[in-house]
This record gives C-alpha cells, sequence and structure tokens, in this order.
C-alpha cells in the first residue's frame, strides 16, 4: 500500500502543470477579450496554434485588430518614403531600444505612422523605418499560448514542500527499524525527502513552466 501511494503522488507530482485558460464567454463582450489578450500579449513571445493544429512561434509581439491576429516583427523592418506635404505633424524622440532618432507622425489625412531613422531628404520627402506586419484571420487561429516558466518554477517549489515530507514519511515508515543503524539511516531518508520535494518541484516547474491559453476556435 505504501509503494502504491507513493507511485501515485510521483505521478501526480510528474504531471503537475497549473495554467490559465481564458475564452470570450469569460468576457462581457469580444472586444474585451481582444483588449485583455492585447495588454497580456505586448512584446511577449507567444506559440499560436492553428485550426489544423500547426504551430508557430510569435517573437516580437502581436496584437488583436478587428477578428485579425497582427504579427509585429521590431527587427524585420521596412523602409518608408511619403512627402512633407502629406504630413501635419512630427513628434521626435529618442527611441532607447533600437537607440536611433524616432517620430510619431500625425498624417493630415489621418493615422499615425510610427518610424525609426528618421532623415530628411533633398526632394522634400521624410525617409524612415517602420515595424513589419503579417496579418492573420482569427478565424484560422484555434488558440494562443505563452508559458511563464519562473512562475510554473515558484509553484511547483511550493508544491514540493508538502511532496517531499510524504514522501519522506513514507520512505521513513518503510526504513525505519528497532536498531540504532536502521533509524539514523530512516532519519537521513526522510531528511533527504524534504529537501530534494521542493528542488526537484522548481526544477519540473522551469521546465513545464506556468502556460497563459487565449481559446479563440475551440
Amino acid at each position: 500500500m505504501r509503494v502504491i501511494y507513493l507511485i501515485t503522488l510521483s505521478f501526480v507530482f510528474l504531471l503537475i502543470g497549473c495554467s490559465s485558460t481564458y475564452k470570450v464567454s469569460d468576457f462581457p463582450s469580444k472586444d474585451q477579450f481582444y483588449e485583455d489578450f492585447n495588454n497580456f500579449a505586448a512584446n511577449r513571445n507567444m506559440d499560436v496554434t492553428l485550426k489544423n493544429d500547426s504551430t508557430f512561434n510569435v517573437q516580437e509581439g502581436s496584437k488583436i485588430f478587428k477578428d485579425t491576429f497582427i504579427i509585429i516583427s521590431l527587427t524585420n523592418k521596412e523602409q518608408k518614403i511619403i512627402d512633407k506635404k502629406d504630413i501635419k505633424n512630427i513628434y521626435f524622440y529618442f527611441n532607447k531600444e533600437t537607440r536611433t532618432a524616432s517620430a510619431n507622425i500625425i498624417l493630415k489625412k489621418g493615422g499615425e505612422l510610427k518610424g525609426d531613422n528618421v532623415e530628411y531628404l533633398p526632394d522634400s520627402t521624410i525617409r524612415f523605418m517602420v515595424n513589419r506586419y503579417e496579418y492573420l484571420s482569427l478565424n484560422s487561429i484555434k488558440e494562443i499560448s505563452y508559458k511563464n516558466r519562473w512562475l510554473g518554477s515558484v509553484i511547483d517549489f511550493l508544491i514540493g514542500i508538502p511532496f517531499g515530507f510524504a514522501i519522506g514519511s513514507v520512505i521513513y515508515s518503510a526504513t525505519e527499524g528497532h536498531n540504532q543503524n536502521s533509524y539514523n539511516q530512516a532519519t537521513y531518508n526522510y531528511g533527504y525527502s524534504l529537501i530534494s520535494g521542493p528542488i526537484l518541484g522548481g526544477i519540473m516547474g522551469a521546465f513545464i513552466g506556468y502556460k497563459y491559453t487565449y481559446i479563440f476556435n475551440p
């Protein structure tokens, strides 16, 4: 019975994977669901699973706008040139991430562009670099997830404390005898289990991670 108890606890501990799942039905409206995702996903490394179960990774940033999933490339930029007469205002600032002169460019026809490496050219045009975007319909996406390995490590470290206590108690009872040597060995095994439980839990938690999942098409 003790062996079965030990094995059962071991499997439960190994398979523990904490997670949070979000669906449209969890929010007052679809727009608020999208807003919550956009606030969470900014600059995070996300795994995207399509309805055909193929998966790809988004490393730099993403957002949702009007039922469209937008992948933002912060490093793979494209060049853009516009005439100064089409610009209403330009607000320059120093971009700490790219360490370049950047600007918010307000267009006369409406809209705003954020550019890096802004240059005024002799022909009255302005040249700058903008982020490259890729677009994907949400209808093709099953779910988008993110793993927080540090949080998973902390949670499973704490779970490992009672786990180590439980395993240590089983091992202590199994090895305790009526002489001093067996008592010393049982005490050693018990102490080792108390220490190794949270340590192994923290390592496994970092590997498994705490998973956040946004479900779009179950």
